[in-house]
């Protein structure tokens, strides 16, 4: 990739219009759209006339997604339409749904549908076959409600840690594809190309309804440990998100120039 799209830090609110942008929602949502919009021009993510169905918890990241992806329906070249899917469930089993959610996205504009674990599961789970539960119900779900896009709200920071962890684990220079086709469903991961802390000052200044996870292994998973990692190799090069994340999506995308 060459450094002329966002995962340069071209599109960054706080960098180029300093701190009265870093408190506008509306400048925040802007930028961040700008480089989502990227994400999505670079992968062929959303076509018009798609319906897009997008993974909602209650965390800063999938809210801010929904929220997003409804602005930017005001402004694309074309059709699509948007709802929420909403699995409540953590490792250690089904969870209520957050307080104040289906409030917010009726506000918001797009439907809420919930989805229910499937009959016989046993739990606990490990965070790895809590993952694939997640991912299994979210496609599955998508498809029933006639979605053929799958939106994540998996992030640059995302990206970059899963390249480490690839990297270590078993030396391969590989991450979270943006865009990956399934039978029935394609997931898009629209926020490839965006910091984690751009989300986070959209999350405060926007006031989104985030409520803290609840789930027991937060915080212990192999991503979450290569973020630590991260956050050193920050100290030695601004550049180390950015070039972790161009390297691995240049290897798996070679003819993409983002």
């Amino acid at each position: 990739m060459d450094r002329t799209g966002p995962v340069a830090g071209e599109y960054t609110a706080h960098s180029r219009h300093g701190e009265r942008a870093v408190s506008d929602p509306d400048r925040l949502a802007h930028f961040l759209t700008l480089g989502m919009t990227k994400a999505i021009h670079d992968y062929r993510m959303i076509a018009p006339g798609d319906r897009v169905a997008v993974g909602v918890s209650a965390g800063k990241d999938s809210l801010a997604l929904v929220a997003l992806l409804r602005r930017w329906q005001r402004y694309a070249p074309f059709p699509y339409t948007l709802r929420a899917l909403h699995f409540p469930v953590t490792a250690s089993g089904p969870a209520p749904v957050p307080e104040g959610l289906a409030a917010w996205l009726e506000r918001l504009g797009v439907p809420l549908v919930v989805l229910a674990s499937p009959a016989g599961m046993e739990w606990p789970l490990t965070c790895y076959r809590c993952a694939q539960l997640r991912r299994r119900v979210l496609l599955e779900g998508a498809y029933l409600q006639g979605c053929g896009k799958l939106a994540l709200a998996h992030h640059a920071d995302d990206l970059a840690a899963t390249t480490l962890v690839n990297l270590i684990k078993h030396g391969r220079l590989d991450t979270m594809a943006p865009l990956r086709r399934y039978r029935q469903v394609t997931v898009i991961r629209p926020f490839a190309y965006t910091e984690e802390r751009e989300i986070a000052r959209y999350a405060r200044a926007a006031a989104l309804p985030v409520q803290p996870t609840d789930c027991p292994l937060a915080g212990g998973t192999d991503r979450a440990r290569a973020k630590e990692l991260l956050r050193l190799a920050l100290g030695i090069s601004r550049q180390a998100r950015i070039n972790l994340v161009r390297a691995a999506l240049q290897a798996r995308y070679p003819s993409v120039r983002g």
